[in-house]
């Protein structure tokens, strides 16, 4: 049990060290391995932070007795909801049956909020070759709950600036998905145009923090004014209003009139 096979031991309890102890078929087994690696740990004079390791991959398969997190118990609606979202609406063959469920789901309560929820978890369960299913039971539902379609649609781009705003890598499938149900909403015609563009504005970096009036022409002028006012500034060198002079012949880029002028006779109408 040398320092390197212990370190080994402890990135493998990690990952796997949880579900080898809670599958039937190894349980036993893995129990009886972890027990002796922690007496072959107290034997041997190991550095401390290999003994750390040790510890901490110990208690992360097997935590004490006190700080297991019981499980939650679900109510049976929010359980059928989940099965109606999570399996049925992907496997369904007659969607008219899925919006029958989903209709006579009680309103009043929870549900349609255990129902949104559902709709916008699409990191674990959503398949990402059937979310036009999802899109096409939200497009049959606007019929009849159109202010519950528009409070789902208003949390995803919610969720969609979350995650663009903490840029964590581990959330980049998560994007994918959401990005996806937001072109399938286009196709549906659960969507206006102009919120796919707003998108597409804040996505390449030519909106601002948000995705509101990102593809606004307004807002554009004021990108582009900010750029000038820097390059002005002698902190930006590549954008030009008109030709000619130094920038002209360093090779910088000319701005179209509409662009350059807000009061362009395009922009007028």
């Amino acid at each position: 049990f040398s320092q390197h096979n212990a370190e080994l031991c402890a990135n493998l309890l990690q990952c796997c060290g949880r579900f080898l102890l809670y599958t039937p078929e190894t349980a036993t087994r893995t129990d009886n391995l972890l027990e002796r690696m922690m007496r072959l740990q107290k034997a041997k004079s190991m550095p401390l932070r290999l003994e750390i390791m040790l510890e901490d991959s110990y208690y992360h398969v097997k935590p004490p007795a006190s700080k297991r997190q019981k499980m939650k118990q679900k109510d049976p609606l929010e359980l059928f909801t989940q099965h109606i979202i999570f399996d049925r609406l992907y496997k369904e063959e007659d969607e008219d049956k899925i919006l029958k469920f989903v209709r006579k789901l009680p309103w009043d309560g929870p549900a349609s909020g255990w129902l949104k929820k559902c709709l916008l978890d699409l990191n674990m369960h959503a398949n990402f070759e059937g979310l036009h299913l999802i899109a096409s039971l939200m497009s049959r539902l606007a019929k009849y709950r159109d202010a519950f379609v528009i409070e789902v649609i208003d949390s995803l781009f919610e969720n969609v600036q979350a995650t663009i705003e903490r840029n964590d890598f581990r959330e980049m499938p998560l994007r994918v998905r959401q990005i996806k149900l937001l072109g399938e909403l286009y196709n549906y015609r659960l969507m206006d145009s102009n919120l796919v563009f707003d998108t597409m504005y804040q996505l390449i970096g030519f909106g601002g923090p948000t995705t509101h009036r990102a593809g606004q022409t307004a807002t554009a002028h004021k990108v582009l004014e900010r750029a000038l006012a820097a390059k002005k500034a002698g902190n930006l060198g590549s954008i030009t209003e008109e030709k000619g002079g130094e920038d002209a012949e360093t090779g910088s880029m000319t701005l179209p009139p509409i662009l350059a002028d807000p009061q362009h006779p395009l922009e007028a109408s």
